[in-house]
Parts: structure tokens; sequence; C-alpha cells
């Protein structure tokens, strides 16, 4: 994974990050509450509060889509993009998109709002497409717009990546693809022109089970990406994840977890010595609060107290 993590600052960010690299916002800037990247999936949380009339324009990229989702709070908003107007007010759940290479000028106020943005690589998006659906041409595919209509499942893809940012760990990386992954059959399936087939039915096999249980084993401390164990499998990124909840009750990135912390709590056992940061750097966490974080969601303790109850 290429970056995740907190920052307050304004949208204009350089090094490639979301909001320079891919809108041009030209205005007021808004205030950058986190951002993240995966090798395919960009993403940035920002908080707008703004009571006066503001205007900005925007230019996205020829090879990016880009999906807002309003999470909390309010816009009155009105914008103007090459095809269409929206001038309805932003609520929770509202859902906007841009297409590659589009414009847009965009007058708001009574702005006091959480939003999400997704970038979504055109090449990647439709990498996607033909696991979804193999018989569509690239040509004829068409996301719509909802222009300010209310979506829960893609603001509900919003605050996971909330979720996972507010954690803050490069551990998330398979969490994150995941979430691009599952982002990008929620616009085929209800965003566009586009009949998703019916996935077949099935888990893992046993031996692929055993592969993947091995493979994690054996790389507990690296950074384990979701195309990894897809390809120990020999299964496509969307097949793997859906066979693999089937089979194993959790998704991919919660099964991960499960085993860092079920190691951890090994190694606090058979060795009362070592500390809290060994471990968490031998189960593949970057720091103790990360790693605190997760064992207290997974076992609800923290690990200090966890340790003193064993003594």
């Amino acid at each position: 994974m290429r970056q995740w993590g907190r920052e307050e600052g304004n949208f204009g960010m350089s090094g490639g990050m979301p909001g320079a690299r891919s809108l041009g916002w030209m205005g007021p800037q808004p205030s950058l509450i986190g951002q993240g990247l995966s090798e395919d999936l960009s993403a940035a949380v920002f908080r707008i509060d703004q009571s006066n009339e503001a205007e900005v324009s925007v230019q996205i990229p020829p090879d990016t889509y880009f999906v807002c989702a309003t999470l909390s709070g309010s816009i009155d908003w009105d914008a103007r993009l090459t095809d269409r107007r929206v001038t309805r007010p932003c609520r929770p759940g509202a859902v906007d998109m841009g297409y590659p290479g589009e414009a847009a000028q965009i007058r708001y106020s009574n702005a006091r709002a959480r939003i999400v943005h997704f970038y979504l690589p055109r090449r990647w998006f439709l990498r996607q497409v033909d696991e979804l659906a193999p018989s569509a041409r690239h040509s004829e595919i068409e996301l719509i717009d909802p222009m300010h209509s209310r979506c829960v499942a893609v603001s509900r893809h919003g605050e996971l990546i909330v979720d996972a940012l507010c954690r803050g760990d490069s551990t998330q990386r398979l969490e994150i693809e995941s979430i691009g992954l599952s982002l990008a059959a929620t616009l085929v399936r209800l965003h566009s022109n586009i009949t998703p087939r019916i996935p077949a039915r099935g888990g893992l096999t046993r031996q692929q089970q055993k592969r993947v249980t091995d493979y994690v084993s054996a790389n507990l401390g690296e950074d384990i990406a979701l195309a990894d164990l897809a390809a120990i499998c020999e299964l496509s990124p969307h097949h793997f994840c859906r066979a693999f909840k089937q089979s194993m009750g959790l998704t991919p990135f919660a099964w991960l977890t499960q085993q860092r912390i079920d190691r951890a709590k090994e190694l606090i056992i058979a060795h009362p010595s070592m500390g809290l940061l060994e471990i968490a750097l031998c189960v593949g966490y970057q720091s103790q609060a990360a790693f605190g974080t997760a064992f207290q969601r997974t076992v609800g303790a923290a690990p200090g107290k966890w340790r003193r109850a064993r003594d």
C-alpha cells in the first residue's frame, strides 16, 4: 500500500495524493481529515464548514471516475456539469459522480458536512467490469450519476473508509482493497447500464483453504495483499472474496485480523517478558497503538490488561 493516514490540512496536497492528484479544485479549500491509497483505490475524507456562498471549479482527469458521498451534515448545492445540472441540497447518503475528463462549476453555501471522495482509475474499473459482466463491451459501459440521490450502499463504503482511516495502520491494505472491489461491484449493480452476471455458488476447496492458511501463517508479519491470496487460490479477487467468506464465515480482512490477534495472544503467553511493540511487529502491525486498537476490538481488552490478567 502506498500510503494511508490521518492529516489535518487543505485540499491542495502534493505527492500524488487525492485532491491535488485528481480534481484541480480551484476555490475555497475544504479541510482534509484523512487520505489513503491502495494500489488501485484512492480516497479522501473532507470536512466543509462554509456558511457564505462560495464557488469552485473542478476538472476530473481523463483516466479517472470520481465518486462523492455525503456522510453527515448538509450543503446547499448548485453544480453545472458537462450535460447536467444538480441543484438539490446534499444530505447524508447523497451520492454524486464525475466522469473522466469532465469539468464542473459548483456554487454552494450553508455547508457544514463531512464528505468522502473516491478516485477510481478507469482502467482498474474496467477490469472489475470484466469480472462482473464479462459480456459487456467497454465502449458501451456507462455509469449513471445519482445526482444527489441517496444511496445507502455507496455511502456505507465511505463509512468503511473512515473507519479504516481512523485506525491509520498499514495492515489495512487488504481491507482497503476489499472496499474498492465492493464499491466497484456496487456501482456496476446500482449505477450503471450493465447487468452483472449471477456469481457461481461454492466456496474454497479444502486445498485452497490450506494454501491460504499456510501462506498467512508464514507471512503474518508482512503486508499481505488481497491479490496475493487470490492468486494462491488461482481465483480473481472478486471470486476469492465471495468464496472465502462462504467457506470461512468471515471476510478475508476480518479473518486475517483474527489470525494476527491469535498469534499475538500465543506470544504474550509464551514470552511474558516480550514487549508489546515487539509482539505488534511480529504479527504485522507497524505500531503498538494500532496493535492495541485491533486487540481491544477483537478480544475486548487492551493487550497489557489481558496479559496482566494471566500473570
